[in-house]
């Protein structure tokens, strides 16, 4: 896991590629010493979440649907007042393509492949 304390400002940052689409956006949370801390989340810049841990002891999954582009930044911040030296426990953060491609079913390129043969055949016999 990574603790997210207030000595680190600028917080937690990864920049990964996706597909353009949409996706979802997963991480287990917990505070410590009975304590909630309070931290926010950003996705391109984008506030995903801002709150407190939902349990000091026990960890506790989020889960948000997301926009993705190929290039994002994921920035997880604490909010924990300075003269505290603990903060949010982050863990198992994930990230999940949800939207895909179309693909045609075989049935498909069959009746393309009728239709062609069709209108070739209506070309031929117009020739002759």
């Amino acid at each position: 896991f990574a603790e997210l304390t207030p000595e680190l400002a600028s917080g937690i940052t990864q920049t990964f590629s996706a597909a353009l689409g949409s996706g979802s956006l997963s991480w287990w949370d917990k505070g410590r010493y009975s304590t909630n801390y309070n931290y926010s989340v950003f996705l391109n810049n984008i506030n995903i979440f801002t709150g407190n841990t939902a349990s000091a002891s026990v960890w506790t999954e989020r889960l948000f649907s997301v926009s993705l582009l190929e290039t994002n930044t994921l920035r997880f911040v604490s909010n924990t007042p300075l003269h505290e030296d603990l903060g949010a426990q982050i863990d198992n953060v994930s990230v999940f393509q949800t939207s895909t491609t179309a693909v045609p079913e075989p049935e498909t390129y069959g009746m393309m492949m009728m239709g062609l043969a069709m209108l070739g055949f209506a070309a031929r016999r117009r020739k002759a």
